[in-house]
């Protein structure tokens, strides 16, 4: 049977899920009522003692998966998996089965995120967050986990998170167009890939 790389599934679902979105709103924005936002999800926005309430939020899903990671023998099979699929795969790890879970993490995390973004605008919409595919690609691979085989961490992730914020805050204080900031984040993609490829494990760069 043939594999997919976790990696082109995850664009690949990522677009369909997308034209689906699409199809099922008709391509309209969707807008929220004042009111019940403010009834149903008025504990997420606003600032408690001057921190933001979207920044405590997010820390729970964060704490989340630090916990899975580091403390669950899910998140050691994680890493086993992360840097040598074929030893995990011969020591007896279902790892297809740890994939569908790391999988069903990954979207209950941007689900919550996109349920949060939604509440923040008062609204939705399909192509609400596609800026936001490149600098999220390129926020895990700051935070030090490469595309091909390798370990990250929920951690490194978060301090990639924060750079590249960092970097669209100023790039917006700079008034560079949406059009330029995704050129930036590309040539980071780019490099970021052709450092971080161990080439004496690929015969062939394709």
């Amino acid at each position: 049977m043939a594999l997919v790389p976790s990696f082109i599934s995850t664009l690949a679902v990522g677009g369909i899920a997308l034209s689906v979105a699409q199809f099922a709103s008709g391509q309209r924005a969707l807008h929220m009522d004042a009111e019940m936002r403010r009834h149903a999800f008025g504990w997420m926005v606003g600032r408690s003692a001057g921190v933001p309430h979207e920044l405590l939020v997010a820390l729970v899903p964060g704490a989340i998966a630090w916990f899975v990671q580091t403390r669950m023998t899910a998140g050691r099979i994680f890493k086993a998996i992360g840097t040598a699929e074929p030893v995990a795969v011969a020591s007896g790890i279902r790892v297809g089965r740890y994939k569908i879970l790391a999988f069903a993490l990954s979207g209950m995390f941007a689900a919550i995120a996109g349920v949060m973004f939604s509440v923040r605008l008062s609204g939705g919409s399909p192509t609400l967050a596609e800026g936001f595919l490149l600098p999220a690609i390129v926020a895990v691979l700051v935070g030090g986990t490469p595309l091909t085989e390798g370990v990250g961490g929920v951690l490194n992730t978060l301090i990639g998170a924060l750079i590249v914020a960092v970097v669209r805050a100023s790039m917006l204080y700079l008034n560079i167009p949406a059009t330029g900031q995704q050129i930036f984040f590309g040539l980071v993609l780019i490099t970021a890939i052709a450092t971080t490829i161990d080439r004496s494990k690929m015969r062939v760069v394709k």
